[in-house]
């Protein structure tokens, strides 16, 4: 999602129960999940950082499952490039 004049643009493409999702340039999606607020996200209750610190684990098990052959493998689970966190 390039502009004519070589800016990054940014669409959101989704939202859930805990953050939104962003779609940016090369198809690349970005999740912004806040913690640890006071202030309701889509109507729901902040994850405090415990929870999202054990579905980050969670996560990093699972995505070794991500592959083309094999048992147990599956091409279509998310590729994970990077999990971040930041203030502001």
């Amino acid at each position: 999602l390039e502009s004519a004049d070589g800016r990054i643009e940014v669409r959101k493409v989704g939202e859930g129960t805990f953050g939104e999702a962003f779609k940016l340039n090369n198809d690349l999606v970005l999740k912004v999940v806040p913690i640890d607020g006071d202030m309701l996200v889509n109507g729901e209750k902040q994850k405090t950082s415990g929870e999202l610190l054990a579905e980050v684990v969670i996560h990093n098990c699972l995505r070794g499952l991500r592959g083309r052959e094999g048992q147990n493998l599956c091409g279509a689970f998310i590729e994970t490039h990077g999990i971040s966190v930041c203030s502001g």
